[in-house]
């Protein structure tokens, strides 16, 4: 269940939720958890300033938008320091063995007949065009994750 659900179901049934660290509970996580009592405000308990009706942020939504802020920062890190280093390791990796493959691949040309060379020719050119996709599909991947990771950089 995720934690903007608990609260909403919480505050719904009037019930109480914990804070246990960074995530959220309905039960007591141990010594250091912190009771939360849930209130819900609508707009008709408070009085209207005259320009318009606009409700006071309820205690519940500040702790939907704490939860997505603890959130964002979580994936942030996880991009940061895991996705994107790991994949651009990938990328690196594989393309050495692609490199290696053909490298292989180029140096039996010298020592086998015409016949061979001209199927490892063939298999050269599968391999590149295998490797070329993989290092497409790995690199679009990256940007996405480098994209996805700046934004969350710039909402901070």
């Amino acid at each position: 269940m995720t934690s903007a659900l608990l609260i909403a179901l919480a505050e719904a049934a009037g019930a109480q939720v914990y804070k246990c660290g960074n995530t959220y509970s309905q039960i007591p996580c141990g010594e250091n958890s912190q009771k939360i009592a849930i209130t819900s405000t609508s707009p008709s308990q408070h009085p209207s300033d005259g320009q318009g009706v606009q409700p006071q942020t309820t205690q519940a939504e500040k702790l939907r938008q704490q939860i997505r802020a603890s959130q964002n920062k979580r994936r942030l890190h996880d991009l940061e320091n895991h996705l994107i280093p790991n994949l651009k390791r990938k990328i690196a990796a594989n393309s050495e063995k692609c490199n290696q493959a053909i490298s292989n691949l180029e140096s039996s040309k010298i020592y086998y007949m015409k016949n061979v060379a001209i199927l490892n020719a063939r298999k050269m050119h599968e391999i590149t065009q295998q490797c070329q996709k993989k290092a497409d599909a790995m690199t679009a991947r990256l940007r996405r994750l480098e994209e996805e990771a700046q934004g969350l950089s710039l909402s901070k």
